[in-house]
C-alpha cells in the first residue's frame, strides 16, 4: 500500500475512533442523566405515600364528601381535576395552656382548574352545639375528639356542618412546627396593615410580656410570625384571622422562591423540622402534588375570607355572627350565628350560603361596585334588607349610593343589565356579578340594554329593580329548622 494512502487509512481509523469515544461519551452522559431521572421518580414513588406526621391520627380519619347527595358530584375529566378543602388548625401543642385547643381554624378550597385558593376563617370562640344536651366553644372540638378516640373527626364533621362543605384532607400543627417552618425558610416578609402593640401576649408561664410590631413590610422569624398569627389583644379576633392567612401567603411564596421542589435537602428538612409537630392525612406526595399544581399561582388567585360579626351600618363579607350577653354564657365571651340564640345555636342557613358562593366565586369581592338597587317607597325597608345581605354575601356594593329610589309604578321584578355587545363592554351572561346574582336568586327575569333604567350618572351598572312581585324574591336564606332541630343543643334537653 502506498504511504500516502496508507496514512489516509489511518485517518479515517483515527477518526472513526474518534467518533465511537464520543458517542460512548455521550452515551454515558445519557445514561447517568436516565439513571438520575429514574432514581428520582423511583424516591418520589417510594416516598409518595409516606405520611408526613409522625402519629396514627389520621389513620382513623373520616373524609365528608356525601353532603350534597348522591347526584352532587359530576365526573371529573381528566382534564379538569375540580376542588378539594382542606380543614387547617393551629394548636398551640406541649407546655402551652390549652395545648390542644384550637387557636385558630380554617378551610381552604384548593381549585386545581381555576388555580385558585380560598381560605375562609373560622373563629375559635363560636358556640356550637356538642350532643343534644350540650354545648360549647368550637374550639373544644378537637381534645374532645382525642379522648373519644375520635381524633379530628368532631371537629371536622362540625365544620363540615356550619359550612356544608365536604372536607377531603386535615392538617393540625402546633406552634411549635409552626416556628420550624418559617425558621427553615429562613424567615417570611409580610406586609403588616397596621402597627401591633399587645401588652397581654401569653409568655407561656401563666403570665404575660408585651408583643409590638410596626406597621409595613417586615420580616419575620418564626418566633415573631407566631406572634403575629397568635396576639388578639390590640386588634380585633377577626384581624387577627386575617394576619394568619396572610402569614399562609408569605409561607407559600418564599417557599417557592427558594425553589423547594427541586431541592431535596430542603423538602427532607422542613419535614423533619415539622414531623412531631403535625397531625395530617396528607403524605409527601399529597404535598409535591399540591405544590407543583399551584407552583406558578399569583397571589391574587389566594382569597381571603372570614366570619365575623363587623356589621354596623356596612356590613362585612360574612358577618353573620354576634356577640350575646355573656351572662348568659358563665361570663365567656362567644360568638353565635345571626338568628340563634343560647338554646338554639345551629343557624348556619346564611353561614352556608355564604361558604358556597366565595368558594364558587372567589374573586367576587374585588369585582366593580355596580349594583344598583332600584326600589320605591313601598319596597325601600326591602330594598335595604337586600344592600346588607348582598353585602354580607360579598358582593362589591357602594353602601352609599347603592339604593336608588323612583316614584315610578313597577309592576314586575326584575336585573336590567348594561351590555354593548358592539364593544363587549359591561356585564354579559357570563360576568361573575351576573353569575353570582344568578345563583342566590335564579328565577328572576333579565334584561340587557345600552342604557340605564333608573341609575344616574355615566357608569355601567346592574340595576336590581324591585317591583309589586317584590316580595317573591330575594328572600335570602333566613333560619332553617330542619338541619338545627336534629343537630342542635337544647336547654331543655340537658340534664
Amino acid at each position: 500500500m502506498p504511504e500516502n494512502q496508507k496514512e489516509t487509512s489511518e485517518n479515517i481509523l483515527t477518526s472513526a475512533d474518534k467518533n465511537k469515544r464520543r458517542a460512548r461519551k455521550i452515551s454515558g452522559i445519557f445514561l447517568i442523566i436516565s439513571v438520575l431521572v429514574f432514581g428520582a421518580v423511583f424516591a418520589i414513588k417510594a416516598v409518595g405515600n409516606m405520611p408526613l406526621g409522625n402519629n396514627d391520627e389520621y389513620k382513623g380519619f373520616r373524609q365528608i364528601t356525601d353532603i350534597f347527595g348522591d347526584n352532587s358530584e359530576t365526573p371529573k375529566t381528566p382534564e379538569k381535576r375540580g376542588s378539594q378543602n382542606i380543614l387547617i388548625a393551629g394548636i398551640g401543642g406541649r407546655g402551652h395552656p390549652g395545648g390542644e385547643l384550637t387557636d385558630s381554624l380554617m378551610l381552604a378550597n384548593m381549585n386545581y382548574d381555576t388555580k385558585t385558593v380560598t381560605l375562609l376563617s373560622i373563629p375559635r370562640d363560636l358556640y356550637v352545639a356538642y350532643s343534644s344536651n350540650s354545648a360549647g366553644k368550637i374550639n373544644a372540638l378537637y381534645p374532645m375528639g382525642q379522648k373519644q378516640n375520635e381524633g379530628v373527626n368532631l371537629l371536622a364533621k362540625k365544620v363540615s356542618e356550619i359550612t356544608n362543605q365536604p372536607i377531603h384532607h386535615y392538617l393540625i400543627i402546633d406552634f411549635s412546627g409552626f416556628k420550624s417552618i418559617v425558621d427553615a425558610l429562613g424567615g417570611v416578609e409580610v406586609n403588616v396593615p397596621k402597627k401591633i402593640y399587645d401588652r397581654e401576649y401569653p409568655n407561656n408561664n401563666w403570665g404575660y410580656e408585651i408583643f409590638s410590631l410596626n406597621a409595613g413590610l417586615q420580616t419575620l422569624d418564626g418566633n415573631t410570625a407566631l406572634k403575629f398569627a397568635r396576639s388578639r389583644h390590640s386588634t380585633s379576633d377577626f384581624d387577627r384571622s386575617s394576619r394568619q392567612q396572610l402569614l399562609l401567603k408569605a409561607i407559600k411564596d418564599k417557599a417557592l422562591s427558594l425553589g423547594i421542589l427541586t431541592n431535596p435537602a430542603k423538602i427532607s428538612e422542613l419535614i423533619d423540622s415539622v414531623r412531631n409537630n403535625l397531625s395530617t392525612d396528607l403524605t409527601v406526595g399529597d404535598l409535591v402534588d399540591i405544590g407543583l399544581a399551584f407552583k406558578d399561582m399569583s397571589n391574587t388567585n389566594i382569597l381571603m375570607y372570614s366570619y365575623n360579626n363587623e356589621c354596623n351600618g356596612i356590613c362585612m363579607p360574612g358577618s353573620y355572627l354576634y356577640t350575646p350577653v355573656r351572662d348568659d354564657f358563665g361570663g365567656a365571651w362567644v360568638l353565635l350565628p345571626e338568628n340563634a340564640t343560647r338554646s338554639r345555636v345551629s343557624r348556619y342557613e346564611n353561614m352556608r350560603q355564604f361558604a358556597s358562593l366565595v368558594f364558587e366565586f372567589p374573586h367576587l369581592q374585588n369585582a366593580e361596585k355596580s349594583i344598583r338597587i332600584v326600589t320605591n317607597s313601598k319596597n325601600l325597608s326591602q330594598a335595604k334588607n337586600i344592600r346588607k345581605n348582598l353585602e354580607q354575601l360579598g358582593f362589591p356594593i357602594d353602601h352609599q349610593n347603592a339604593i336608588v329610589q323612583t316614584g315610578a309604578t313597577i309592576e314586575t321584578t326584575n336585573i336590567h343589565k348594561y351590555y354593548d355587545s358592539a364593544t363587549g363592554t359591561g356585564f354579559d351572561d357570563n360576568h361573575i356579578l351576573v353569575e353570582a346574582l344568578k345563583k342566590i336568586e335564579p328565577s328572576i327575569s333579565q334584561s340587557t340594554g345600552t342604557g340605564a333604567k333608573f341609575a344616574t350618572g355615566t357608569g355601567q351598572y346592574i340595576e336590581i329593580i324591585l317591583g309589586n312581585d317584590a316580595k317573591n324574591y330575594f328572600q335570602f336564606k333566613g333560619i332553617s329548622t330542619s338541619t338545627a332541630e336534629n343537630n342542635d343543643f337544647s336547654e331543655s334537653n340537658k340534664k
